[in-house]
């Protein structure tokens, strides 16, 4: 099993890299238009809530009773796999089928 600082350090990075990539996108433009990019930042901002959950339930490892460790440290875990399978599906949904990016835009 993951340690602690091993799943802070993923939620992130991941954070951190999701939050970069959307504003190179949000300056360079997806060539779509405005609008998709605010359609994209509301979509991508769904993505980081379980990663931020996750790394604020490790960072609250410490204060917890060593019963109740485990178990949030799983659900940890589990918010942090959905969070991987999202950012995954959107990446398909959004960059693999175009007709997505031009709904976004009639937005």
């Amino acid at each position: 099993m993951l340690e602690d600082k091993d799943i802070l350090q993923v939620d992130a990075t991941i954070i951190t890299g999701i939050l970069i990539m959307l504003s190179v996108t949000g300056f360079i433009g997806s060539g779509v238009g405005k609008t998709s990019f605010t359609g994209l930042a509301s979509l991508v901002s769904i993505i980081l809530i379980p990663f931020s959950v996750s790394a604020v339930l490790v960072v609250q490892l410490e204060r917890m009773k060593p019963s109740h460790v485990r178990r949030v440290k799983s659900i940890s875990l589990t918010l942090m796999e959905f969070g991987f399978v999202a950012l995954i599906f959107l990446f398909i949904l959004y960059f693999l089928f175009p007709q997505i990016q031009l709904e976004l835009h009639l937005r």
